[in-house]
């Protein structure tokens, strides 16, 4: 009687916490695969605009430089036209357009000149960096360096300060001097 009651009991509560794991563990794996599919849409999805955002900047850059070759040579020709722009793109536009992005934009394109340089990897904040640096071999490492690695912290370099991309696995930053003669043996 008892026992039985007991063995009969534990029987099927046994089989309902299997059922329950079992559903539980499919669930589970449910999730998973979902919260992959959003990320992995989500990460798509910045690639492209981020992708369409440089090559707008880019070639933003090149019309003005296209337009400042043909225009007056006059420097204050470039600073009105910049000026000029800035108000017409971010009355349209928002924010984004102001005169030293502009600028930024122009260097962008005279930095890279062919689109085929230009990384998708990398963020728009990337390049507003790496166009601060003038050497070209140390743009191109730095370049390599941060299409590899995608957390930024501040160094300095030739007493100019730049942000070089590290990444977020390491344990400690270098120092100044180690990482100049990092990018010593480098170059």
């Amino acid at each position: 009687g008892i026992i039985n009651s007991i063995r009969k009991s534990v029987g099927r509560n046994v089989d309902t916490m299997a059922k329950k794991l079992i559903v539980k563990k499919d669930y589970s794996h449910i999730l998973k695969e979902i919260k992959s599919i959003i990320s992995k849409a989500r990460y798509n999805a910045f690639t492209v605009v981020n992708t369409e955002m440089l090559k707008a900047y880019f070639e933003i850059g090149r019309k003005i430089v296209e337009e400042e070759q043909k225009g007056q040579k006059r420097a204050s020709y470039g600073q009105n036209l910049l000026e000029m722009l800035s108000k017409e793109l971010t009355l349209e536009f928002g924010k984004g357009f102001d005169s030293s992005n502009l600028r930024r934009m122009r260097r962008f394109y005279v930095t890279y000149k062919k689109w085929e340089t230009v990384s998708p990897k990398l963020a728009w904040s990337h390049y507003c960096e790496l166009i601060k640096i003038d050497d070209e071999r140390k743009r191109a490492y730095f370049q390599r360096y941060a299409e590899q690695d995608h957390v930024q912290a501040e160094f300095a370099l030739s007493g100019i300060s730049n942000k070089m991309f590290v990444s977020k696995y390491k344990l400690y930053l270098p120092t100044k001097e180690e990482l100049e003669r990092e990018v010593e043996k480098v170059l």
